[in-house]
Order: structure tokens, then sequence, then C-alpha cells
């Protein structure tokens, strides 16, 4: 079992590595210290290392919003469904909820990954190269009434 101080260290590595080639932002290790006691940060761990992570801020005022910060996968642990993992875990979690996201424009990878992962992209932020993205967890069910008339009903 790893501790949180240990859950730190290896988070902000990977965040580091990222960051050093300009495809995520760099996040101090105070910051994910912070995530943890927060409970903003969700990992996935085998053999005692974190393998993958998430940053996902939810917002009082906005109740119907959830921000993934960021998500990351360790450099040896990516293309083997470990973000897809994570994501859907996320998914599951936040039913009823748009996930908003930004992302590099620049980091093709990520992009593509959000992309195939049911995201679309909602606004262009040219003065930082970001995307900003978009997934609706929002359920909407079609029925009809007595009368013949169409009802759309939210389900959460």
């Amino acid at each position: 079992m790893l501790t949180k101080k240990e859950i730190a260290e290896q988070s902000y590595k990977i965040n580091r590595y990222y960051s050093e080639k300009g495809l995520t932002k760099r996040y101090s290790k105070k910051d994910f210290s912070t995530f943890i006691r927060r409970k903003e940060l969700n990992c996935k761990i085998k053999d005692k290392k974190v393998i993958a992570f998430t940053v996902i801020k939810k917002y009082p005022s906005i109740p119907e919003r959830v921000n993934l910060g960021v998500i990351a996968v360790r450099p040896y642990y990516r293309k083997k469904g470990y973000g897809k993992k994570i994501l859907q875990s996320l998914f599951e979690n936040f039913r009823g909820k748009n996930v908003i996201l930004n992302v590099n424009s620049k980091n093709t990878h990520a992009v593509n990954f959000y992309k195939k992962n049911g995201f679309r992209v909602i606004r262009i932020r040219k003065d930082e190269n970001d995307f900003i993205m978009q997934k609706s967890l929002v359920e909407i069910k079609r029925t009809r009434n007595s009368d013949g008339s169409t009802v759309w009903e939210v389900m959460g």
C-alpha cells in the first residue's frame, strides 16, 4: 500500500515528464498533496506504482459540471487501456454531469484520445493554444404520451 506522500510524489513525477514535453500544465508536489487532501486525485495503482491518474475538480456553484484537470498515464503503460479505464470510471461516477477539460491543441495524441472517448471541441483558446472539450454524461430518454406527443426526460 502506498502512502499519500508516495502517491503525491509518483503523480508529480508523471506530470513533470509530460509538462517538460509541453503537453500538459505542470503541477507542484504541494499541488498533488492538496489534490489528495481535497479528494480530487484519482489513481490507478499497480505493483506499488501509480500508473495513471486524473485530477477532477467539482464546483459547487456549477453542480452540473465536472472539470477534468489532467489525466496522465506513466509512459511505459500507455496504449494498454489504462487511460480509457480511468475515464470510464470517471464517467460512471459522474452520470448526469458535463465533463469539461482543456487540452493543448498541439498534443494530438491527447486530442484524439479524448475524441475517441466521446469528447468534442466546444471552444478554441488561441491565446493558450488550447481546445476546451466537453462530454455530456446526461442521458435523455424520448417517450410518447398517450396522445402521441413526444416527451423528453432527462435521466440522471
